[in-house]
């Protein structure tokens, strides 16, 4: 069975390595930022502040390693992801499959509690980090899988 949206096995050790340096920087810029580390004029499509109007197609003054953080990040994501194993059969299409389902259901019902129960900026933030929810859930449960699969395997 050919799988051509996955990328080759050794994107995975790409992602690792991103992974390291990537959180870092989210964690910062989360929960600890409160100046520029790389202070730039960007382009955006779209900005506005609180209190002040939209502004479209407009240069923004931000920190340019936020957006880089940001994006490392979620391409270390999807290197872990989506990285072919090196051995790969239909059963690893099953986990895959099984795994991404799992990790929307348990996301949507994480989104559902955190509404009903979190509320003003500290929701605000989970929106965010809800962004990369799926994807690390999928990731988790994967491998995990993978690792069951695995060690039942070899006795």
């Amino acid at each position: 069975m050919k799988n051509t949206y996955l990328f080759p096995n050794s994107y995975r050790r790409i992602g690792q390595i991103l992974a390291i340096p990537s959180v870092l920087l989210c964690g910062y810029y989360l929960f600890f930022a409160d100046g520029d580390l790389l202070p730039c004029r960007m382009f955006s499509v779209l900005s506005f502040e609180l209190f002040s109007s939209v502004e479209w197609f407009t240069m923004v003054e931000t920190d340019a390693m936020r957006q880089i953080s940001f994006v490392l990040f979620t391409i270390s994501l999807l290197f872990i992801a989506f990285s072919r194993e090196k051995e790969e059969d239909e059963y690893m299409e099953y986990l895959r499959s099984h795994s991404m389902r799992w990790a929307m259901l348990i996301s949507g019902i994480v989104t559902i509690v955190v509404t009903l129960l979190v509320y003003n900026l500290a929701y605000l933030y989970f929106v965010f980090i809800n962004l990369y929810l799926i994807l690390i859930l999928f990731i988790l449960k994967y491998r995990i899988d993978l690792h069951r699969l695995r060690k039942t395997g070899n006795d």
